[in-house]
C-alpha cells in the first residue's frame, strides 16, 4: 500500500481549491460576458437611433464599456497562459470566444429589435402601404438618427413592393440607395419580413 505523504496531500488540495476557485470564477465571467454582449447593443441601438444628447451618451458609454470589458479579458487570459493554468478552467475560453464574436452578436441582436419595432406596430405600417397610391408602392418610415463630430446615421423601415431592394435586377442597384444622401455614404441593408427591409445609413 502506497502512501503518500501529509505535505503531498496539502499540496494537492491546494491545486483542487484553486481549479475549482478558477471554475467558479471563470463560470461567474461567462455569465456576465453573455449578459454584457447581450445588453450592450441595445445599449448601442437606443443611443444611435433617439435623438438628443442622452442617447448619445450611451453610445460613448456602451463603447467605452466594450473596450474595458475586452482588454480585462485579454489580460487575465494572457496571465492564464504565462502562469500554465489556462486548462486548469477552460471556461474563459468560451468569455473569449463570445468576445470575438461580438460583431456577429450585435447585427443579430440589431435585427432582432428591428423586427419587434416592425411586428410591434405592424397593423399601422401595413395600413400605411394600403393607403399608398403610388405603384410600385416604396415607402419609408423614419426609425430615427443621430449626428455628432461629422457622422450621422439615419435608420429606415422600407416596405419596396419590387423586393429589389436587397435583390435589385442585374446591372442595377438597390433601389434603397434613394435614401443615401451621397454617394459618400454606406448603407446596409436587412431583410425582415415580406416585402418589408430595415436600412442603416452611414456619412
Amino acid at each position: 500500500m502506497i502512501r503518500t505523504s501529509p505535505k503531498c496531500r496539502t499540496v494537492a488540495s491546494r491545486e483542487n481549491s484553486i481549479r475549482e476557485r478558477l471554475r467558479r470564477n471563470d463560470k461567474a465571467l461567462l455569465i456576465f460576458v453573455s449578459a454584457f454582449v447581450l445588453c450592450v447593443p441595445i445599449l448601442g441601438y437606443i443611443g444611435i437611433y433617439n435623438r438628443g444628447m442622452g442617447p448619445l451618451a450611451l453610445v460613448f458609454v456602451s463603447v467605452l464599456a466594450v473596450l474595458l470589458v475586452t482588454g480585462c479579458v485579454v489580460l487575465l487570459l494572457i496571465f492564464r497562459i504565462a502562469t500554465l493554468r489556462l486548462f486548469q478552467s477552460p471556461l474563459i475560453l468560451a468569455s473569449v470566444a463570445i468576445l470575438a464574436g461580438q460583431l456577429q452578436i450585435y447585427s443579430a441582436v440589431y435585427h432582432g429589435i428591428d423586427l419587434y419595432r416592425l411586428f410591434s406596430n405592424l397593423s399601422f405600417y401595413q395600413a400605411k402601404v394600403e393607403a399608398s397610391s403610388t405603384s410600385p408602392r416604396f415607402i419609408t418610415f423614419d426609425w430615427g438618427s443621430a449626428g455628432f463630430a461629422g457622422q450621422s446615421s439615419w435608420r429606415y423601415l422600407l416596405f419596396d413592393e419590387t423586393g429589389h431592394a436587397t435583390n435589385p435586377p442585374p446591372g442595377t442597384e438597390s433601389t434603397a440607395t434613394s435614401l443615401m444622401p451621397s454617394s459618400n455614404c454606406s448603407m446596409t441593408i436587412s431583410h425582415l419580413w415580406d416585402r418589408f427591409y430595415s436600412v442603416s445609413v452611414n456619412c
